[in-house]
């Protein structure tokens, strides 16, 4: 599906690969679920659902990659294993390690005691990574000329039904000093017309936002220029 998704859209810079990113090379994984809720577990290699493993650090070894700039991960619950497989990487120092765009989700993280004392996080600051959640809505909003809104970890309101978003990790959290982003504390992650506005607007103002079928910001994390 994502060769034939990239062929009608005239791609030509992807490359799909049958492996699933894991934190060894060597395990069986199949996925289990419905659609895209489907997450993976181990498996058996004669399952003919089943596919082989990799890590982020043997498959940029193989294809002779040694720079990492960004690591991006959707994958139900996973994305710590996948995480683990590029360590190499991760302990790099400040403008060498990638930044890091990643899902978490209730049903897989369980952040009862608050989310800095989750496994990926402590994975991720025992790299020296700063995280962020990133505000969004889930589901398409113009927010052109909005700054992207970002939540330290330590202050993002996680209460609620079972619900995922998504995170930004940096090592370098001043990328996000431009008039283009906004540090925002005890909010919700997921902007929500119908919710309180206090926990679920942007912090600059109501929401008053036509519904456009052809807009989704996408948030660009840039590193500095060299001096």
């Amino acid at each position: 599906m994502l060769a034939r998704n990239a062929e009608i859209n005239g791609l030509t810079n992807i490359r799909p690969r049958p492996e699933g990113l894991w934190h060894d090379s060597t395990t069986n994984l199949k996925l289990v679920g419905y659609d895209s809720f489907a997450s993976a577990e181990a498996a058996d290699a004669a399952d003919d659902d089943s596919f082989r493993t990799v890590t982020i650090a043997d498959y940029l070894q193989a294809a002779g990659v040694d720079r990492l700039d960004l690591i991006v991960l959707d994958i139900e619950g996973a994305e710590i294993g996948a995480l683990k497989g590029a360590e190499p990487f991760l302990a790099q120092p400040a403008g060498q390690a990638p930044d890091i765009l990643f899902e978490v989700h209730r049903h897989y993280v369980d952040w009862t005691n608050g989310l800095l004392d989750t496994d990926i996080a402590r994975l991720l600051t025992g790299h020296g990574y700063t995280l962020f959640a990133l505000r969004d809505f889930n589901s398409n909003y113009d927010l052109s000329g909005k700054p992207v809104e970002l939540i330290p970890a330590d202050a993002i309101h996680l209460e609620g039904p079972p619900h995922g978003f998504n995170m930004v990790a940096v090592k370098d959290p001043s990328v996000f000093d431009g008039p283009g982003y906004r540090i925002v504390r005890d909010v919700s992650p997921k902007y929500l017309r119908h919710k309180d506005p206090a926990l679920h607007h942007p912090v600059g103002g109501p929401l008053r936002l036509g519904r456009s079928g052809d807009h989704r910001r996408r948030a660009g994390f840039r590193r500095p220029a060299p001096a």
